[in-house]
């Protein structure tokens, strides 16, 4: 019970630390601004967030594309089924 009191409250320190600009900013824009400063900032946050996440996800399968020639030649060759052997590891030829 008090090792796992501990993980969290490391945890909430690490997100405290990790929000604190963004909190900082949202701040400052409804000293500025005031209440609708401040959500116009926490929209933008939110939408930087949502960006990131997006751009990731979209990128995802274009590495996945990338990857998979490599894959293909590797099970090819070890399966001895590659016509070109200058570029097998002759493992399968053992």
């Amino acid at each position: 019970m008090m090792e796992n009191d501990t993980q969290n409250s490391q945890q909430a320190a690490s997100t405290a630390l990790h929000n604190a600009p963004k909190l900082a900013k949202i701040a400052q824009a409804g000293v500025k601004g005031g209440p609708a400063g401040a959500a116009t900032e926490a929209a933008v946050q939110y939408c930087k967030e949502i960006l990131v996440v997006a751009i990731a996800v979209l990128l995802l399968p274009v590495l996945v594309l990338l990857m998979l020639p490599g894959a293909v030649i590797i099970v090819d060759c070890r399966a001895g089924l590659c016509q070109r052997t200058e570029n097998c590891t002759g493992q399968h030829m053992q």
